[in-house]
């Protein structure tokens, strides 16, 4: 009975040690990379957070560790190219856009992409500029800073504008497909609208109005913190892009940055999609699916979700805490939206048509 009893001791002790000998073994590999493409207004929250998450023990079930590699890409880069930067081969395992259309337009063309969460964040288009600026464009307040204002000055006399390019960043699309919502009183645009020689008649001046969109670079907000109104009066970007280069000449008491939120805005939701292909033979590849997954839980994480403040973001929810990071630099940002309507443009073959057009414009 006894010699039993040892020998079924002493077979415990031994799968117990092949166990963990094999666990060892597997922990000391390298650790598997997971690639997150993301858009870079997201992507100085989104490294701190890889961060973080790299230096977290494996997954629960799992025995490797998972090592997240943020890499940065446009929206307009992936469904707006002539050619998909990715392929079976050569692919992120998760894609964090700017914008849910873009996630939608994607899949049109059968990038096999699945939504795991439909915002990890928020940031809308705001107007902003010099406070000299936005009082002659707004005869001294007597209207609001939007597009009726900014359009009728720009068309009369010389105004500068900034924006980034709407042929090629999501960020510029945006501005562009803000002025349709506006021209047309309409959130939910359609082939016709877009393609309306009045729109795009009208919509000519703010084009003409920025001097020069090379010269506005990756971050127009950036670009003005550093050279004043010599290259934009007038903007309409990103909230975050205003309130994390509230800076420099933004700041300048006699002169501040003031902020005005559009009627018809477009608001970045930053989903987070996984790559899904059912032909894939990479056997890592379920292991890569839910590092990316799990990369996207702990950005919605009550943690991460209010350090996106941090970041110039709102939260997943919208409601932005004004205590909290750049909220509370006195830039103007309310903690609750004000009523707007966002803007959702057709399809991607009427947005391709616009951007078509607006670079044979401006260049």
């Amino acid at each position: 009975m006894r010699t039993r009893a040892t020998l079924i001791l002493v077979l415990f002790l031994v799968i117990v040690g092949a166990v963990i000998g094999v666990s060892q073994f597997l922990q000391a590999q390298p650790p598997i990379p997971v690639r997150i493409a993301v858009h870079p207004l997201a992507a100085e929250w989104a490294r701190a957070a890889a961060a973080q998450f790299n230096a977290q023990p494996p997954l629960a079930g799992g025995s490797r560790r998972i090592q997240i590699e943020i890499e940065t890409i446009d929206d307009l880069q992936v469904w707006g190219a002539d050619r998909m930067p990715w392929n079976s081969g050569d692919h992120p395992d998760g894609w964090i856009p700017a914008a849910a259309f873009s996630l939608t337009y994607a899949r049109e063309q059968r990038v096999p992409l699945s939504q795991e969460h439909a915002s990890l964040a928020v940031t809308p288009l705001v107007w902003g500029g010099f406070a000299d600026a936005i009082s002659r464009v707004t005869n001294a307040g007597a209207q609001p800073l939007d597009w009726q204002a900014v359009q009728s000055y720009a068309s009369a006399q010389r105004l500068v504008l900034a924006y980034s390019h709407p042929g090629r960043t999501i960020a510029g699309l945006a501005v562009a497909l803000s002025g349709a919502g506006a021209f047309h009183d309409s959130a939910a645009l359609t082939s016709a609208q877009l393609s309306d020689a009045g729109y795009r008649a009208w919509f000519a001046p703010a084009l003409q109005s920025v001097p020069n969109f090379n010269t506005l670079g990756a971050s127009p907000a950036q670009t003005i913190a550093a050279r004043g109104p010599s290259v934009g009066e007038i903007g309409l970007l990103p909230e975050s892009d205003w309130l994390n280069n509230r800076r420099g000449q933004l700041v300048t008491p006699t002169n501040p940055l003031q902020l005005a939120y559009p009627a018809y805005s477009v608001t970045f939701e930053f989903p987070l999609a996984l790559w899904d292909d059912p032909a894939s033979t990479d056997p890592e590849a379920p292991a890569r699916t839910q590092g990316a997954a799990a990369f996207g839980d702990l950005l919605l994480s009550a943690e991460w979700q209010q350090r996106a403040a941090d970041y110039g973001l709102r939260p997943a929810g919208g409601v932005a805490d004004l205590a909290a990071g750049r909220f509370a630099e006195g830039a103007g940002a309310p903690d609750e939206l004000p009523p707007t309507a966002f803007v959702q443009p057709p399809s991607r073959t009427d947005v391709l048509a616009l951007i078509g057009v607006i670079n044979q414009t401006v260049r």
